[in-house]
């Protein structure tokens, strides 16, 4: 089986993704740790200039990348769970269509407040010790660019804070899909 976590920036969706995983002893993949993302991002700089998101072909070779990794996680893990933003249609479907090949799927898109997302992404920013200026425009950003799923995905509202979220979700997912 491989469960897809998406949504937005500061919305829990990465520290969600890891309980899940670790609570069913899957697999955890996120582009960021996927071999070749730094490549594909140096590339990007190189190439743009500044940070920028990467545009939808350097999403789709790196989705590409993950999604040849697919049957041998599953073979390996017995699961898999994958932890994206999943707002682009075009990059998002190359991890589905793989996905679907290998057998059951799930798509689960958490949802936060602006406000919880805004002290989520200061609370990392303490820990971390990075800035994450501008993250609130980027957000909006990302909101509007929103294509459609074909089908729509099982919506998790994140209102609370670390371990009760974490607590709700798994909660959530055992309600869902025991």
């Amino acid at each position: 089986m491989i469960i897809f976590v998406g949504g937005f920036l500061g919305s829990g969706k990465s520290k969600l993704a890891q309980a899940l995983a670790q609570h069913l002893a899957f697999h955890l993949v996120s582009s960021k740790s996927a071999y070749g993302f730094e490549t594909i991002r140096a590339a990007h700089r190189e190439h743009h200039g500044k940070r920028s998101p990467l545009d939808d072909g350097e999403m789709s070779m790196l989705y590409n990348d993950i999604a040849n990794q697919f049957p041998l996680l599953l073979k390996m893990h017995g699961g898999i769970v994958v932890c994206e933003s999943l707002h682009r249609k075009e990059p998002r479907d190359i991890l589905f269509n793989a996905a679907r090949k290998l057998g059951e799927t799930r798509v689960i898109w958490v949802e936060s407040t602006d406000e919880k997302a805004d002290k989520h992404m200061r609370n990392m920013q303490k820990e971390m010790g990075k800035s994450f200026a501008g993250l609130a425009a980027k957000r909006a950003v990302m909101w509007h660019s929103v294509q459609p799923f074909d089908s729509p995905p099982t919506v998790f509202q994140n209102d609370g804070p670390g371990k009760d979220a974490v607590q709700q979700f798994l909660d959530f997912y055992t309600r869902l899909f025991s």
